[in-house]
């Protein structure tokens, strides 16, 4: 009977409906005994009765049990659930971006930066904290750093579109300026010092067995480096000083 959920009587009562066998079932909804499936299924015509549990139904607190408590559990697991769904079809519904994200691709495209915005919930949507500061009217990047060389990787937050990049480095790489710790970790760029140090950032829409990079000047601003190429979402910088014939470079101003 598993369209039921079926709980056996322990006290000897005839079937509600034919009266004539011992009840075996409970009606989980109206609590009508019963003794087999076709008296289960006659009930349910002739009392035009669903035989579904009433989630939220009344329980006095002296027949309040192990299993009402376990299906008061289920029961907000439940509701969670078709409440986070709720939630994501809404997303998936929702076609147009938020004022701030057209206003942030808007600006992009006046600095002739191509500002790829990926759709949420995908993380790097999510993670992303660059945004238009209209008082300033400027552009605040969320920038992430990659230190091939000493599996490093650092993210900075609200960042001029008018800092430049060797000003931001100073922090991770500077001998004199670093924070120790960015310096213990980064020792091999420390050593070699930012006039060693490349910057290099991949061309997005190349396949990855084709994977191409424009390389960026340090002494020049966000906005100048930025400016005729693609960023989807932020920038992320590759940070390398020696041999860097791994970086296939492409002009800037083409994407592809």
């Amino acid at each position: 009977m598993s369209a039921e959920k079926v709980l056996q009587i322990t006290d000897k009562i005839k079937c509600e409906v034919c009266s004539e066998c011992v009840a075996k079932y409970k009606c989980p909804r109206c609590l009508v005994g019963s003794c087999s499936l076709k008296c289960v299924k006659q009930h349910k015509t002739v009392n035009d009765c669903s035989g579904i549990r009433d989630k939220t139904a009344f329980v006095e607190i002296k027949q309040f049990d192990d299993q009402n408590l376990l299906n008061d559990y289920r029961f907000l697991e439940e509701a969670g659930r078709k409440k986070d769904n709720t939630t994501r079809d809404e997303l998936k519904r929702k076609r147009e971006k938020p004022n701030f994200l057209r206003e942030l691709h808007k600006q992009a495209k006046r600095r002739k930066i191509d500002l790829q915005i990926m759709p949420y919930p995908m993380d790097k949507r999510k993670n992303n904290a660059t945004t238009y500061n209209f008082r300033s009217q400027t552009i605040l990047w969320q920038i992430k750093w990659i230190f091939p060389k000493s599996d490093g990787c650092y993210i900075d937050t609200r960042v001029s579109e008018k800092s430049i990049f060797k000003d931001l480095l100073k922090k991770y790489i500077d001998p004199t300026e670093s924070d120790p710790v960015y310096r213990q970790k980064l020792k091999e760029y420390t050593k070699k010092g930012l006039d060693e140090c490349n910057l290099y950032m991949k061309v997005e829409g190349h396949p990855a067995n084709d994977l191409r990079y424009f390389m960026l000047d340090k002494d020049k601003s966000i906005l100048d480096n930025l400016e005729g190429i693609t960023v989807v979402e932020y920038p992320i910088i590759y940070v390398e000083f020696g041999d860097c014939s791994q970086y296939t470079l492409m002009e800037k101003g083409t994407n592809g």
